[in-house]
């Protein structure tokens, strides 16, 4: 079977490897330039590994350099730009979400995850569509963490889940074929105060609501000394390393 894939960083790199091992025909892989990569979070220089198979790299954001493949399928691993619909009209195209779909759709999924603090999160596959976050879902999962563990660590998970789901689904085929993922019950707005944020996030997980949580920047990293101390503590763990790190005012 031949295949693309999409990403450039460390998930991207581990289902690299997973797709020779298995032994799919990998025809392209659409990475990152070298300038992107300086500023993307656990991010890997793919060039070593397209070379010793043979596969050539494209370090670009233009689709259109890739649109003229024939493949099975694209897999998008680690890699959070938008899919044009000119690709997704071409090519099967499966994606990762760090969380669990439909429940939790939008963005830095597993900074929101991690702050909540609850010991357990979870990661999707889906077959993408037009729309973000929409499309079938194919896999899910869960995992514990330790609540002392790092953001490193807590990523890590994250990456290994996510290729043994779709090792499983390479393997077994999709769980589901069906379902959307389109249902938003409550949409967080981007620049909310982080704890409120989280405490929304808890609520719509309580009470079985979809919930979009909007994406962060390195400017979400402030610490407010009137979250108090539990939540200071868990908020300086999730704004860590590999993502950037929080930073205190000073007056």
């Amino acid at each position: 079977m031949k295949v693309g894939v999409s990403g450039n960083t460390q998930q991207t790199y581990k289902g690299l490897q997973l797709l020779v091992s298995m032994g799919y025909d990998i025809v392209f892989i659409f990475g990152l330039s070298d300038e992107q990569l300086d500023g993307k979070v656990n991010s890997v220089n793919l060039t070593e590994f397209a070379n010793t198979h043979n596969i050539p790299l494209y370090k670009t954001n233009n689709w259109e350099d890739v649109l003229g493949y024939e493949v099975d399928m694209v897999i998008s691993l680690g890699d959070s730009r938008y899919v044009p619909p000119f690709i997704i009209e071409k090519f099967k195209v499966i994606g990762n979400h760090g969380a669990i779909l439909p429940s939790v759709q939008g963005g830095a999924s597993l900074v929101w995850g991690r702050m909540l603090n609850n010991g357990v999160w979870g990661v999707s596959l889906m077959e993408l569509d037009k729309k973000i976050d929409n499309g079938t879902i194919l896999k899910t999962a869960s995992f514990n963490y330790e609540l002392d563990s790092d953001m490193n660590s807590f990523c890590d998970k994250c990456d290994d889940l996510t290729i043994e789901l779709l090792k499983d689904l390479l393997e077994n085929g999709p769980d589901n074929t069906e379902y959307k993922s389109s249902k938003i019950d409550i949409k967080v707005t981007k620049g909310i105060d982080t704890k409120v944020g989280v405490e929304l996030l808890q609520f719509c997980l309580n009470n079985n609501l979809n919930v979009y949580m909007p994406p962060r920047a390195k400017e979400h990293g402030e610490v407010n000394d009137e979250w108090g101390a539990d939540f200071i503590e868990r908020f300086k763990k999730a704004n860590n390393s590999p993502y950037p790190k929080y930073f205190e005012n000073e007056k």
